[in-house]
């Protein structure tokens, strides 16, 4: 009698385990990982840039570009200035302590020119 292989019924596929991703799955995992990274370096980066404090100085007599250029040279490593020509203010991010140190500065150089030399209305 010839021997015929019969397949026994009762047999069930294996379980697919559970580590067993497709491309697609890996691709899009990566995906999902990437965003969140992302988004949390984005976010980091946002609340550390917006941790200063904000000093905003309107001048009367300085001229606010030329202010606030000296200022970033001298407090390049910890404050950040920028300044509004239009309306002559200088906008200052930075730690509380440096605020004190820049009112006061400001406060020398935002004097009223002299006018050595100026010959008066009347002569």
């Amino acid at each position: 009698m010839p021997a015929v292989w019969v397949a026994d019924m009762s047999e069930t596929k294996p379980n697919r385990r559970w580590f067993r991703f497709s491309i697609r799955d890996l691709l899009l995992i990566t995906l999902i990982a990437a965003l969140a990274i992302g988004w949390w370096l984005d976010h980091r980066k946002l609340t550390k840039a917006n941790s200063g404090e904000y000093a905003v100085y309107y001048l009367k007599y300085a001229n606010a570009k030329a202010v606030s250029g000296a200022l970033q040279q001298l407090f390049a490593s910890d404050v950040s200035v920028t300044s509004d020509a239009r309306l002559n203010a200088i906008l200052v991010r930075g730690p509380a302590k440096r605020q004190n140190e820049i009112t006061a500065l400001l406060q020398q150089s935002d004097v009223r020119p002299t006018t050595i030399g100026a010959q008066s209305p009347g002569q």
